[in-house]
């Protein structure tokens, strides 16, 4: 055990793009399960092995640097993504719309009628039908 320990000391180790390499991989492989195509194998392999290699690597300035640059292309998608996830669960209590005046996203109740509704950033007032 102490053996592996001190074999592992100074490597990099799981970071996001590992998970995220690792995830992709799989499913390519699930793919490749499905509908027998070849390439699909071939890239979840590849995916496998790069995965493998980051984790193993000792250049950890330069695979720093690689996780940085997946994450800031990464966490905004995510946050899309989860946002629209969030408001299609909503779409049942809530009726979403846009602010004709300056574009931001409002949302109000469900079955209130044609209520007015005030911007909450350009504080213009407008009606509208839930």
């Amino acid at each position: 055990m102490n053996r592996l320990r001190h074999w592992l000391m100074g490597r990099y180790g799981y970071d996001e793009l590992g998970a995220a390499l690792l995830i992709f991989a799989v499913l390519m492989m699930f793919v490749a399960s499905l509908t027998e195509i070849v390439f699909f194998m071939s890239l979840g392999f590849a995916l496998f092995f790069f995965a493998a290699f980051r984790f193993f690597s000792r250049d950890m300035y330069r695979r720093k640097l690689e996780n940085d640059r997946f994450l800031r292309r990464w966490l905004p998608a995510r946050a899309f993504c989860v946002k629209k996830i969030g408001s299609i669960k909503k779409r049942i209590q809530y009726k979403y719309f846009k602010c004709p005046f300056c574009g931001l996203d409002l949302r109000a109740p469900r079955k209130k009628g044609k209520i007015t509704v005030t911007c909450n950033r350009c504080k213009s007032k407008f009606g509208q039908k839930t």
